[in-house]
């Protein structure tokens, strides 16, 4: 009896050195809370600078001068790249680009969407599009060229040819030019929107019978919400 008393006697005070023990070494050890932020959205809009808005080149939803975009990245030092696709829903953009016309009237209200993801909030430095020209959609018949503007409804537009200088200028753009950077500030839960502005000024180059087209775009605003 004795023996199994002092069996169960060396077991509680087992129990009890071990139980101290540890309450020492959770006593003894800091305490950390771990906190992930909540991402914020980064929304990228397509504005037009269009002086010849009045007469040559006038905004409609019927008009047409289109480009495709097939990249869309907000990017950091370091190539750190965020790609950010047509919606925050996406996880990938059409493995054929997307198709945006640049004489609509949401483009001339800066309510053309390019895209949108959600980002960490943190600081971006520039953004990287891959763009080209949109073959010209002969929907009504008339002139069939591989670019053109479309002005007007019915069988018979006014189009005029768009052509390519040569060679060709590449498909990638990044904005700012090399060398210089923005300020792209991503908050918790809010919304940073980013305006992209197509110069059809610059982009359109009138000569006697077409146009001389190269894309040109540049950030023009850098808004938080």
């Amino acid at each position: 009896m004795g023996t199994l008393m002092s069996a169960r006697l060396r077991t509680n005070l087992m129990r009890l050195l071990l139980g101290m023990v540890l309450s020492l070494v959770t006593l003894s050890c800091d305490q950390y809370q771990y906190a992930s932020p909540l991402p914020g959205i980064l929304e990228v809009r397509l504005s037009v600078k269009n002086s010849r808005q009045g007469d040559l080149l006038p905004f409609s939803p019927v008009n047409q001068f289109a480009f495709i975009l097939k990249d869309l990245r907000a990017t950091q030092p370091g190539d750190v790249r965020l790609p950010v696709y047509p919606d925050i829903y996406a996880i990938r953009r059409n493995s054929s680009g997307d198709w945006f016309n640049s004489l609509d009237t949401l483009a001339r209200d800066s309510a053309l969407i390019l895209g949108a993801s959600y980002s960490p909030p943190e600081s971006f430095t520039g953004i990287e599009m891959f763009t080209e020209l949109a073959p010209y959609q002969n929907q009504f018949g008339g002139a069939n060229y591989p670019y053109a503007v479309s002005i007007g409804t019915g069988f018979f537009p006014s189009v005029i040819e768009v052509v390519q200088p040569l060679p060709p200028p590449p498909a990638f753009r990044r904005l700012p030019r090399p060398g210089e950077a923005l300020n792209i500030q991503v908050n918790e839960g809010r919304l940073t929107r980013v305006t992209i502005t197509l110069d059809l000024d610059s982009t359109l180059v009138r000569r006697t019978e077409f146009f001389l087209g190269n894309l040109v775009f540049y950030v023009s605003s850098v808004q938080n919400f």
